[in-house]
């Protein structure tokens, strides 16, 4: 069995870096808390330290490894992707290259785990910082022992070893004996065990001593020494327990359902593999919450069950954007799903939802043929009403984005019928902004009349504004386009939308310039801009740089309107905007 353990602690940003006069500081208090392993306490005062400096790189990587340690993943990544952003040097950029590295290693995405942990080791090197590179290697190498290369994940532990203190050869013992554990040479894994527990119990590292104590038990339990065994496992857990690491206490109920899975006890392995599930899904351990619920299939057993579980993985990854995951995982389903409809034909509701997740998987990673095939797939089930409509729907997506729009208006005319309610206003969208790109104008226009606008979410009821104001600019229609793009606007200011509003008064200020309104024009545009940029979105701040060029250009400033459309060309390409960059480029001509 895969044993998962705790890489080793990299690089910390040292006391002389995050150090105040005032010996209270929250920064320093996380630190504290850090170091005696307190991780709940070290949360509640990162938290307050990033609120006090949100721009200090001390706060966030010490937030960042609390969440680590606590299991939740996401928001460990949140808080050091901060910290790498307002790095002052290339040591404070290593040690958070270093922490994303690990950290996407524990969500299981080992690909981030060598693109980060590499640039820790460069910059190491670079620094000439013998721990640091020690501290790095050994990371890199548990990399490559998932990987499945386990001579390279040797050699990355001995040369972490030749460079690591005493204190640090623990957790690299720990990492050699799981590459021991995957060659099944137990007596070596055992030995290294052994040895990390008693430097980490030397040192007080109660979470690592935890870590140890558990992979001890399980490879006790592959010893088939069931009495060691469940010694181990729950002293082990106990400790994790105590110390507060999600991570942990859930790979030691995913040992311990092993354990009575090999004792013959299949509904006490059952509980502890749903535990360990329930657990890595909430942390976002995607990798080993589908390796526990692989390990409860095959307790499980019956094929709709399994189906429904591969089929709930794959909505988990399409959730989190693990699109080539999604794809696995709904493939799976339909399989097992497949079989399950050959006994009983009449149970085919799941392969529709099955198809439909496939599909949109496809959808996302842009492998259009593949997605229209799961959507017609899904559509040949029309028992299930609901999930008929919406593959219609999605194959008018499709066909939209592989250009073919007239084949998108079947589908989504088909998804209409007898459709009402948010359903429909979001089809009748869809519909108006394909009328739109065939330039009929008038047509688009009516579609987005047909909307019941009752059935929409205020939200919602801006956007639909927003575009019936774009149509009537293209038609010149202004004062229809200001009264729409003013509706708009109240109604996000109302729910406090501020990117949209940001969004609604540029258009407002472009519509006043072509309105040859350049007093109206120049406030709008000038405070839309501000908006978007305090927001942070980069799109709109470049359409406002756009917008800005050419009411310069309608003004005779050649100069200014150079200015405001490079930099709009800039930001485009920067973030892909092709088009617009090309328009703005064509603009600067």
């Amino acid at each position: 069995m895969k044993k998962f353990l705790v890489l080793a602690f990299a690089f910390t940003v040292t006391i002389g870096i995050y150090s105040f006069a005032n010996a209270q500081n929250p920064i320093n208090d996380c630190f504290n808390y850090l170091a005696a392993q307190d991780y709940h306490r070290a949360i509640a005062a990162g938290q307050q330290a990033v609120s006090l400096y949100p721009n200090n790189i001390s706060a966030n990587i010490c937030l960042g490894r609390a969440y680590y340690y606590t299991g939740q993943l996401d928001l460990a990544l949140n808080s050091l992707k901060q910290a790498a952003m307002y790095a002052t040097s290339e040591q404070n950029l290593a040690a958070a290259y270093s922490w994303l590295g690990v950290t996407y290693w524990r969500k299981g995405d080992l690909n981030n785990a060598l693109v980060y942990g590499n640039k820790a080791l460069a910059l190491y090197k670079e620094l000439g910082d013998k721990k640091g590179e020690a501290y790095e290697l050994n990371d890199l190498a548990q990399v490559f022992r998932d990987k499945g290369e386990f001579d390279k994940a040797l050699n990355y532990y001995e040369k972490s070893l030749s460079l690591s203190s005493e204190k640090d050869k623990a957790n690299v013992y720990n990492n050699i004996a799981m590459v021991y554990e995957d060659k099944k040479e137990y007596p070596k894994v055992v030995s290294y065990l052994k040895k990390a527990i008693a430097i980490d119990t030397r040192y007080g590292n109660y979470q690592a001593s935890g870590a140890d104590i558990l992979n001890l038990g399980n490879t006790y339990r592959e010893m088939k020494n069931f009495n060691k065994a469940y010694h181990y496992l729950q002293e082990g857990l106990k400790m994790e327990k105590k110390v507060g690491d999600k991570y942990w206490e859930a790979t030691g109920y995913r040992y311990l359902g092993s354990y009575f899975q090999d004792k013959g006890n299949k509904k006490l392995a059952e509980d502890y593999f749903a535990k360990a599930y329930t657990i890595f899904r909430s942390i976002g351990a995607l990798s080993d919450a589908a390796d526990a619920n692989i390990r409860l299939l095959s307790i499980i057993g019956n094929l709709f069950t399994r189906a429904q579980h591969s089929f709930n993985n794959c909505a988990l990854y399409l959730k989190n954007h693990y699109y080539q995951e999604a794809i696995t995982s709904g493939q799976q389903a339909i399989s097992l799903y497949q079989k399950a409809i050959s006994l009983y034909p009449n149970s085919d509701s799941g392969i529709v939802y099955a198809n439909l997740c496939l599909g949109k998987a496809y959808y996302y990673t842009e492998q259009f043929d593949l997605a229209l095939d799961s959507f017609k797939k899904a559509a040949m089930y029309k028992k299930d009403n609901g999930g008929l409509k919406i593959a219609y729907d999605w194959l008018g997506r499709t066909y939209y984005r592989k250009g073919d729009l007239d084949k998108a208006l079947i589908y989504y005319n088909k998804a209409l019928w007898n459709t009402s309610g948010s359903f429909a206003a979001s089809i009748l969208e869809s519909m108006a902004e394909i009328f739109r790109e065939k330039d009929e104008l008038n047509r688009a226009l009516r579609y987005y009349s047909d909307i019941d606008l009752e059935s929409c979410s205020e939200k919602d009821k801006a956007t639909i504004y927003n575009d019936r104001a774009v149509i009537y600019g293209e038609k010149k229609e202004y004062i229809k386009a200001l009264i729409y793009f003013k509706k708009a606007l109240a109604r996000d200011t109302k729910y406090g939308n501020e990117h949209e509003s940001g969004r609604d008064i540029l258009n407002l200020g472009n519509t006043y310039r072509e309105m040859k309104d350049f007093n109206n024009a120049y406030h709008y545009l000038q405070e839309g801009l501000k908006i978007e940029k305090k927001a942070g979105d980069k799109y709109s701040e470049a359409a406002g740089y756009k917008y800005l060029g050419w009411y310069f250009q309608d003004k005779g400033d050649k100069r200014l309107a150079q200015i405001y459309l490079t930099k709009s060309d800039e930001i485009f390409k920067s973030i892909g905007g092709g088009t617009e960059a090309q328009n703005a480029s064509y603009s600067l001509k």
